[in-house]
């Protein structure tokens, strides 16, 4: 079977395919999620059937599930901030692992893919378990001016020792 053919048509179809999956990490226990999968499972269309076959729910404190790549994951590891922002406003749950394990969070190659994970989180901090999404800490925007400022005043201390060094040699000359 054509890889394809296993995934759902549109970002939609999989919003309303794990609906409930996407709210797991604020709390349903693992036998509602079990009951909501398996209800789900009899009116899915069979290509989407066989992708919910494989999820399966942690155990313990962790209420994430594991064993599905989405579109978040794939949009975070092409480094498309854009898309990544898009799919977390659409509501696409940053706690599931992919069949390796990882979060999207966990694949981001880009910074600024891992800061667009940092800000929405500052944005929206009790609407996902961040913890279990691994997502270090939220990023306000007072931060990132902390941050620039920094990074101004290091670049001024740079080019006064620049300045300073350019003098000493030219002394020497």
């Amino acid at each position: 079977m054509d890889e394809k053919e296993s995934l759902p048509d549109t970002i939609d179809d999989l919003v309303s395919t794990t609906s409930t999956i996407t709210n797991i990490c604020p709390g349903p226990s693992k036998e509602d999620l079990n009951d909501s999968i398996n209800s789900a499972e009899s009116t899915e269309p069979s290509s989407i059937k066989k992708k919910s076959d494989d999820l399966h729910v942690s155990s313990g404190s962790e209420s994430e599930v594991a064993g599905m790549t989405t579109p978040l994951h794939e949009a975070t590891q092409s480094g498309d901030v854009h898309q990544v922002l898009k799919l977390l406003e659409q509501g696409l749950d940053p706690c599931i692992k992919d069949e390796r394990g990882r979060t999207p969070y966990m694949l981001a190659n880009d910074k600024e893919v891992r800061n667009t994970f940092r800000r929405f989180m500052a944005l929206n901090i009790d609407r996902w378990d961040w913890h279990a999404a691994n997502v270090p800490s939220a990023l306000t925007k007072e931060m990132e001016e902390s941050q620039a400022a920094k990074q101004v005043v290091i670049l001024f201390m740079h080019l006064c020792f620049f300045f300073v060094l350019s003098l000493l040699l030219l002394k020497q000359i």
